[in-house]
């Protein structure tokens, strides 16, 4: 998420100078807007949070579903708005309001921040402005509110802001967004929830246990056996003694690093066949081709992408994802399912807590054991695998004070 952060930074000078040479082009599809504004509400409640405060999300009933747009555009839009809203709001509240004004969308961002001065105003769109005086905050290229003016221009849309210093701010989006019968082009609904045949072992080489954490937390959840070793010697004894379907092998690590120990699996007559893919924060062309030159099969670089992380294993050992469908209709076991007791929601509330995904997923495998409770438990793993734990908690509180709203109940679509 850090490397992810520094390279929006940049992508923000990037994108002002592209806009400022007009060769910034919007790309208009289709695209699901309830799904875009709850992963923007999951990131920045997760912000909000950290800094004890509460974010509040009202997006009107009746929405259209489906709308076209650049839905790339209209998340940094977005996320410029709630993440400068809980940059300069120290205790109270965020709200973030959506609906529609006279046939557009009205996008809402209000703090009870510090507020900006009226003789600032005028200033705050321009590049590289940022507050002086009263604002702590140094984080930041002061480009943000530059670039959120010059997107929704180019959407025909229009951006308000009422702020009063001391007290907050108000901005405000209008934007044009059509509503679409045509399917999202990334909208497959399906989300890998495991694979076929027989259990497979990946072995995670890595002297940062961050990084192996990442991978661990990955793979396990969809029902891998995961290995650890932290440096290259440690990784070529657990070769020789498991045995594992794949390898993923660090580059840069103390005694013997990635380079070496792939030399050495490859000179291994008795390693033959095992798939080693090289992971690395290094991106460069010539260390990508280095490594498939002496003997990788792949080379992902860090941070990873889930998808492409996927896509090198199912491509590397030829595994055949089992997926589950979103908003699939139910089935007549899950028609008639009804939620758990109160003792167990009251258990996987405290695992919940403990924000770890396998013991989260493993309660949950044992609560769906029952077919009473099937469906239930097919809706926590669901929001686990998929790492949405403050949706998982709020599912779990409504279970238990019996308010699941409609869509959420086990026995509804």
């Amino acid at each position: 998420r850090s490397g992810n952060h520094l390279l929006n930074l940049i992508n923000d000078i990037l994108d002002v100078s592209r806009i400022e040479a007009d060769k910034l082009t919007l790309s208009l599809r289709p695209f699901e807007l309830g799904g875009l504004l709850e992963d923007i509400t999951d990131i920045v409640s997760l912000h909000a949070r950290r800094k004890g405060l509460a974010l509040c999300a009202e997006i009107a009933e009746g929405l259209p579903q489906v709308v076209v747009g650049d839905e790339k555009r209209l998340r940094q839009v977005l996320l410029n708005l709630l993440n400068n809203a809980v940059k300069f709001t120290d205790q109270g509240t965020i709200a973030f309001r959506v609906g529609t004004d006279h046939g557009r969308f009205r996008f809402e961002v209000q703090d009870t921040g510090i507020g900006i001065p009226e003789g600032q105003l005028a200033e705050i769109f321009s590049p590289f402005k940022q507050l002086t005086k009263h604002v702590q905050s140094e984080e930041g290229t002061g480009l943000g509110l530059a670039i959120v003016k010059r997107l929704v221009d180019m959407m025909d849309g229009r951006v308000e802001v009422e702020s009063e210093p001391g007290q907050g701010s108000c901005f405000r989006v209008t934007v044009l967004l059509p509503e679409s019968d045509e399917a999202p082009e990334r909208s497959a609904e399906e989300l890998p929830s495991g694979y076929k045949g027989r259990r497979r072992t990946i072995l995670v080489v890595d002297d940062k246990v961050e990084n192996r954490s990442v991978l661990l937390g990955t793979l396990e959840p969809i029902g891998f056996r995961v290995l650890e070793a932290t440096d290259g010697e440690e990784g070529l004894a657990s070769i020789r003694t498991e045995r594992p379907d794949l390898v993923f092998l660090d580059l840069v690590m103390p005694r013997i690093d990635g380079f070496d120990a792939v030399r050495a699996i490859r000179s291994n007559p008795d390693l033959d066949g095992i798939r080693v893919v090289a992971i690395s924060a290094s991106v460069a062309e010539t260390i990508r081709s280095e490594c498939l030159r002496i003997g990788f099969d792949d080379f992902l670089p860090k941070p990873f992408r889930q998808a492409d992380l996927l896509e090198s294993i199912r491509r590397l050992i030829g595994v055949e994802w089992v997926t589950r469908t979103r908003q699939a209709e139910p089935t007549e076991a899950a028609q008639e399912a009804s939620p758990p007791s109160l003792e167990r929601i009251d258990d996987l509330i405290a695992i919940v807590a403990t924000g770890n995904i396998r013991s989260i997923v493993a309660a949950a495998e044992r609560l769906g054991e029952d077919p009473a409770t099937s469906s239930f438990a097919e809706r926590v793993i669901g929001l686990a695998q998929e790492f949405q734990i403050n949706r998982l908690t709020d599912f779990l509180n409504h279970a238990r004070s019996g308010t699941l709203p409609a869509g959420e109940r086990p026995d509804e679509p």
